[in-house]
């Protein structure tokens, strides 16, 4: 399952694997140093890997796995086709804002499918989002300093 999860996560941008490829190697590689000691006196290993295979499981429950309408794709709804009813309020906010929540509501409809959130999708959208917040506070700090470097020009201050 975790070698079938890994080729799917190649393969497709979209997949419906709960873990992303690092995550995935870091359990094979556990798996494959598992797999001498599941017949001996560690037990404990048994419990790691029925871990592991609940967590595919479920994900294969979510998922429809072998049922004619089975979800393929993350962003693939399986109840209900979405309408986008938006609010006048937040089509204004949207104008204002020039088009950020019209994009993030976007974004946030293919990772949140069916009530269900693909952790995946949702962890790279944080990291862009953090990306984006770090170059605005960058942007915005030298913006700050070059105002104050202006304003502590003396003949500037006295004309204000």
């Amino acid at each position: 399952m975790i070698m079938h999860a890994a080729a799917v996560t190649i393969m497709s941008v979209t997949s419906v694997a709960l873990f992303d490829r690092d995550e995935l190697e870091k359990m094979l590689s556990l798996i494959t140093e598992i797999e001498g000691t599941l017949e001996g006196q560690f037990t404990h290993t048994r419990c790691v890997v029925a871990r592991l295979m609940s967590e595919f499981i479920k994900a294969k429950f979510f998922n429809f796995c072998g049922q004619p309408g089975a979800r393929l794709d993350s962003d693939q709804t399986i109840y209900f086709k979405d309408h986008d009813h938006q609010s006048l309020l937040f089509i204004i906010a949207s104008l204002l804002l020039f088009g950020t929540p019209c994009t993030h509501q976007k974004d946030l409809k293919k990772i949140w499918v069916d009530i269900i959130i693909n952790h995946v999708l949702w962890n790279q959208f944080i990291g862009k989002l953090n990306d984006k917040w770090t170059g605005l506070a960058l942007s915005a700090t030298v913006i700050f300093n070059a105002n104050m470097a202006f304003l502590a020009i003396p003949s500037v201050q006295d004309t204000a």
